[in-house]
């Protein structure tokens, strides 16, 4: 008995629910594919740039997707993580 599976891509047979939009390589701040991107501790993922200057704007520092209320560090490497 065969078992079903995701749709296929025709050209490349990758399943297609593999591939990710070109949406998730943006940021939501300047919508731009991201420069250096890094990830906030709730998980959103924004050019380094881009939220290090949204955190010296926004008091208190939060997501500007989720609003999520975090520190904003003062060496901002220590606590975003690298992106996707």
């Amino acid at each position: 008995m065969s078992q079903r599976r995701g749709p296929r891509s025709k050209q490349s047979g990758v399943k297609i629910s593999n591939l990710r939009s070109e949406d998730d390589f943006l940021c939501a701040i300047c919508l731009d594919v991201f420069t250096d991107p890094v990830s906030t501790p709730c998980g959103h993922n924004f050019c380094k740039h881009c939220i290090t200057t949204h955190w010296d704007m926004t008091v208190p520092s939060q997501c500007p997707m989720c609003k999520d209320v975090s520190e904003a560090p003062e060496t901002p490497g220590a606590v975003l993580s690298q992106g996707p």
